[in-house]
């Protein structure tokens, strides 16, 4: 993706302002990926979100919501242009700057629990 450093707050990512030219496809992603943002997260600078339950939430989201999900690296590179959010590794690769809605989101995109078997 064409990212470019922001004059504004420093971070690299897709500046509306910029005169970055984007590939359409390229933009279908960053639309989907605004969406899900917006009905998923909350932004927080301090906030940490695992990749992993990040992405698995999304592939709910795209399936409740009728839209094709886009491949794992797609959606991460997607991420990491949003304003204020990165990609770290600690323990596990994770999104710095955005934290769950709230616990009954998370819990709505959450996989549905594997049935016990007896």
């Amino acid at each position: 993706m064409n990212a470019v450093s922001c004059t504004g707050c420093g971070d690299t990512h897709l500046c509306p302002g910029a005169v970055t030219r984007i590939p359409a496809r390229e933009e279908n992603v960053l639309t989907q990926i605004r969406a899900f943002l917006a009905d998923t997260f909350d932004t927080n600078p301090h906030g940490v979100v695992s990749t992993q339950a990040a992405y698995e939430a999304y592939r709910h989201w795209c399936t409740a919501t009728g839209a094709l999900p886009y491949s794992n690296r797609r959606f991460v590179a997607a991420m990491t242009t949003q304003p204020g959010i990165r990609r770290v590794k600690r323990s596990t690769m994770r999104f710095i700057g955005i934290t769950w809605r709230s616990a009954r989101n998370r819990g709505r995109h959450a996989a549905p629990e594997p049935a016990l078997s007896r």
